[in-house]
């Protein structure tokens, strides 16, 4: 039993990693359209209006 509950706590754990490792390898590809920590969540369109580029309203500017 015990042994079972490391293999899902590692699993979850490496899912995570793995993850981060998309948003840091997906923003460097792609860092002149995306300034948010999750480069992934809604890259679609925002607001509705079925648009597909980087939303305007919600541009923001590099520091």
């Amino acid at each position: 039993m015990f042994k079972t509950l490391i293999i899902g706590i590692s699993f979850i754990v490496t899912i995570a990693i793995l993850w981060m490792l998309v948003q840091t390898l997906w923003k460097k590809v792609f860092k002149d359209e995306y300034y948010e920590d999750d480069v992934l969540a809604g890259r679609r369109s925002c607001s509705n209006c079925g648009c597909t580029t980087v939303c305007e309203r919600k541009k923001i500017e590099k520091i």
